[in-house]
């Protein structure tokens, strides 16, 4: 998943993207107050070929908000607390997931995201209803070890 402020851009990444393995591009959207440039994003994700965008709504609110996300017409909702680095004090993502799960009653897929440290925790994840975890920093972690002992 790219973040729409990825210092890479949509076109760069999709042009370093092997999809002969079988990888699927997704782009993580915020809505910017420019919303032609929102819309140049989405446009230029979807002639770049990416499959799914996620639309980030930072927000303390959970079951309530995921199911006015399903009665929009969302497919997906990604349960992240962006690592608590946004919002001060938000609960952990394990903590959250199945009361998420348990709101939009199984009218969307449902991710998690941050909070990931061990593969217990993707176990949790996946008991407690979501349908993928993602992890983003145990794979960095393990690239720089392997770069620092090689």
């Amino acid at each position: 998943m790219l973040s729409s402020w990825a210092t890479s851009t949509i076109e760069e990444v999709m042009s370093a993207m092997t999809l002969a393995n079988g990888g699927v591009l997704w782009l993580q959207l915020y809505i910017y107050k420019d919303r032609e440039l929102t819309l140049s994003l989405v446009r230029r994700a979807e002639e770049a070929g990416y499959k799914a965008i996620f639309v980030t709504v930072d927000t303390p609110y959970l079951g309530e908000d995921a199911v006015q996300a399903v009665n929009y017409g969302v497919d997906g909702i990604l349960v992240s607390n962006h690592g608590a680095r946004q919002l001060d004090g938000v609960s952990a993502t394990l903590d959250v997931l199945e009361e998420v799960v348990e709101a939009v009653q199984g009218r969307c897929d449902v991710y998690m995201d941050g909070g990931v440290r061990r593969g217990t925790d993707v176990l949790k994840a996946l008991a407690l209803g979501a349908k993928a975890v993602f992890i983003g920093r145990p794979v960095l972690w393990g690239l720089a070890c392997q770069i620092c002992f090689t």
